[in-house]
């Protein structure tokens, strides 16, 4: 197993809980890592971050280059849907991190551009004795039809690919 992410602090986060992990940095849209696997994942809706066509087609040839006949592709990503076509959409939304060893809540305010179909976060942490934290995230959302079409023009077909878009509301 090989896990690959775009930011070094996640990478550092990422081996400090699970040292025996083969991790490495490396850009979706260009990392090519010599090897085919018989899963690829792309989780956390980290698809969504290809803001391009260009950027989209660069990442479903590097899931293809890390792939042989057989391999299960499982790809997550914003549902456009959920978004666009319906009631999904809120401009506000807190959040909470309640654990054992760290409690946070956040406010996201997001902002929607339907015809680019994207989706901006602004969110503020509020963590008890420290300073607020903020961070921006941009999303493309994506229909399912256009992820599996994505996916198809990649080599990826029939019972190898299997796509799904989540619903849930980036926080």
């Amino acid at each position: 197993m090989l896990g690959v992410d775009f930011l070094d602090s996640n990478i550092a986060y990422a081996r400090s809980v699970r040292p025996r992990l083969a991790l490495q940095v490396g850009d979706m849209r260009t990392v090519r890592l010599g090897r085919t696997f018989d899963v690829v994942t792309c989780f956390g809706n980290a698809v969504s971050y290809a803001l391009t066509d260009t950027d989209l087609a660069a990442t479903a040839a590097t899931f293809a280059a890390h792939a042989h006949p057989g391999t299960l592709l499982i790809v997550d990503a914003l549902n456009a849907r959920s978004y666009l076509d319906g009631a999904g959409f809120q401009e506000r939304i807190e959040g909470r991190v309640d654990t054992p060893g760290f409690q946070a809540t956040s406010v996201s305010a997001l902002s929607l551009d339907r015809a680019d179909r994207t989706l901006k976060r602004t969110r503020v942490w509020h963590i008890a004795g420290q300073a607020e934290v903020e961070d921006y995230a941009e999303y493309r959302l994506l229909y399912p039809e256009e992820l599996s079409t994505l996916l198809t023009g990649a080599g990826f077909a029939g019972s190898a690919c299997t796509t799904t878009a989540s619903s849930g509301t980036a926080t």
